[in-house]
């Protein structure tokens, strides 16, 4: 497993964010099954995540993003070690960057 700090500010596509809001990820286990979970960011850029859930999708595997009325694609990057209040926290990324898709101003560059 990464960990949290593993790439440096000045390695990043886009500056992090810290910014809190609910979304809703789905994914598919491949064999039919649809599942649906409601996660929370701890941080975001254009390019991805941070988010914390109760249970995360499958690494590498490809998830959709409902933010609001707002929906994209991404996939898992890695998932950590839960936390002391059972949530883990999972590195996702964006199939495209989006700037808006947060709904937060986010900072160009790095």
């Amino acid at each position: 497993m990464a960990h949290l700090g593993s790439v440096s500010s000045d390695r990043r596509r886009s500056r992090r964010t810290p910014f809190t809001r609910k979304l809703e990820i789905a994914w598919n286990l491949g064999s039919g099954v649809y599942i649906r979970r409601i996660a929370r960011t701890q941080t975001v850029s254009a390019h991805g995540a941070l988010l914390l859930m109760d249970s995360p999708p499958p690494e590498r595997e490809p998830i959709a993003l409902k933010v609001g009325p707002a929906t994209t694609m991404g996939r898992v990057v890695c998932s950590f070690p839960p936390q002391p209040d059972g949530h883990v926290p999972v590195a996702i990324e964006l199939s495209v960057p989006n700037q808006t898709i947060w709904g937060a101003v986010l900072s160009e560059g790095n």
